[in-house]
């Protein structure tokens, strides 16, 4: 877990860096951040940011659904 957070700590530090040597400094809509991304993937920018939410979303149902299970299970106790 630590790997990853690092991971991606390093990966936001980047991102800023670059966009901030570049001149785009004012991001506040998702379209905006997809543009950011058209230098590095080209036309394929808004398919890469689409990919990446998508992603992330998958990864937070994950943790959404454990959450549910353990307070369904404190709330309702299985009998045996």
């Amino acid at each position: 877990m630590f790997f990853s957070n690092l991971i991606m700590y390093f990966i936001i530090l980047t991102t800023a860096a670059t966009l901030h040597a570049h001149g785009q400094t004012d991001i506040t809509t998702a379209r905006q951040a997809a543009e950011a991304l058209r230098p590095l993937a080209g036309n394929g920018a808004y398919l890469l940011f689409t990919l990446g939410l998508i992603g992330t979303g998958m990864l937070a149902l994950g943790l959404v659904l454990n959450y549910l299970n353990v307070n369904a299970n404190t709330v309702f106790p299985r009998r045996p």
